[in-house]
C-alpha cells in the first residue's frame, strides 16, 4: 500500500506539470506574466525531498539520460549546506523505464537510495535493493479500456470554480509566464516559469512572500529537463539533465540481475463487474 500511494503522489505532482506542454515544433514566444485562476500542482511543497518525477511508458520514444539534483540551504548565521543526488533515467521503445537515484556523499562517494524498474509490458513493477541483492516484482493487472469521459455540468463548473476562488483566498496566488524555447542536452525544451505569492500571515511569515518554479519539459520525449524551485523555507533546489542519448538502452537493464533473490507480489483480485 506504501508504494501504491508513493506512486500516485507523484502522479499528482508530475502530470499536471507535463500535461501543460503540447507538442511545438516552434519556441513559443516570451509571454506577459498572467495571473491565473486555477493554482498549480507543480508547487505542493515537499520540503527538501529530491521527488523525482516518474517517467512516461511511452513507445517508441527511448533515451538514457543523467540528472543532477543539487539542494542548497543557507541557516540564518549565512552556514551554506548542499546536498547532491543523480539520478540515471532509461526508457526502451516497448515502454519499459528505469530509475536509479544516488545520494552523493560530503566524499564524493555515491549510495544508491532508490533503483525501479516499470514494465508495462509485463505488468510488473520491480523495486531492486543492491545492498541486500533483493527483488520485489510487484505483478498488476492488465490495464481496462478507458471509459467515455462523462459530461461536466453547469452546477458542477460553478462548484470547480468556487473551490478555485477559496484557494487563492487562502493560499495566495499564482503567476504563470510562458518561456522562449530552447536546447537543453541537445533535445527542444519548452518552459514554463509559476510564482505562488504566500500571503503575509499565512504561514506565521511577516510579510509575503514568493516561491519561484521554473520548469522545461521536452514535447517529444514528454520527460523534464530541467527544473528550479526557490522558496525561502527550504532554500533552492535544481534539477538539471546533463547528458542525454536516445539510443534504445541495453535490454539487461530492465531486467533482475543475476544472484538477486526474488519476491513475487500477486495482483490484486479483480472484482467482478
Amino acid at each position: 500500500m506504501r508504494l501504491r500511494n508513493w506512486k500516485q503522489l507523484v502522479i499528482f505532482v508530475a502530470l499536471p506539470a507535463m500535461a501543460a506542454y503540447a507538442p511545438a515544433q516552434e519556441a513559443p514566444a516570451l509571454t506577459t506574466p498572467a495571473r491565473v485562476s486555477a493554482p498549480a500542482a507543480p508547487m505542493v511543497s515537499l520540503g527538501a525531498l529530491a521527488m523525482p518525477f516518474m517517467i512516461p511508458p511511452m513507445t517508441g520514444q527511448p533515451f538514457t539520460l543523467t540528472e543532477k539534483v543539487t539542494t542548497v540551504k543557507q541557516a540564518a548565521d549565512g552556514t551554506t549546506f548542499t546536498s547532491l543526488q543523480e539520478i540515471v533515467k532509461y526508457r526502451d521503445s516497448e515502454g519499459r523505464t528505469r530509475q536509479t537515484t544516488k545520494m552523493i556523499g560530503a566524499n564524493g562517494s555515491p549510495r544508491i537510495i532508490q533503483d525501479a524498474i516499470e514494465d508495462p509490458v509485463g505488468h510488473q513493477y520491480i523495486v531492486l535493493n543492491p545492498a541486500m541483492q533483493t527483488a520485489t516484482v510487484n505483478h498488476s493487472n492488465p490495464p481496462k479500456e478507458p471509459s467515455a469521459p462523462r459530461p461536466i455540468s453547469d452546477e458542477q463548473r460553478a462548484a470547480q470554480a468556487e473551490k478555485i476562488k477559496a484557494f487563492h483566498a487562502a493560499n495566495g496566488d499564482f503567476i504563470h509566464e510562458t518561456l522562449a524555447g530552447k536546447q537543453i542536452a541537445g533535445v527542444y525544451a519548452v518552459g514554463e516559469r509559476v510564482t505562488h505569492i504566500v500571503p503575509a500571515g499565512k504561514e506565521g511569515n511577516d510579510r509575503e512572500f514568493k516561491v519561484i518554479m521554473e520548469t522545461w519539459m521536452s514535447p517529444d520525449l514528454k520527460i523534464q529537463l530541467y527544473q528550479s524551485m526557490q522558496d525561502p523555507r527550504i532554500g533552492t533546489m535544481t534539477h538539471e539533465v546533463t547528458d542525454l542519448s536516445r539510443a534504445d538502452p541495453d535490454p539487461s537493464i530492465f531486467q533482475v540481475p543475476a544472484g538477486y533473490k526474488v519476491k513475487d507480489i500477486a495482483p490484486r483480485p479483480v472484482n467482478p463487474q
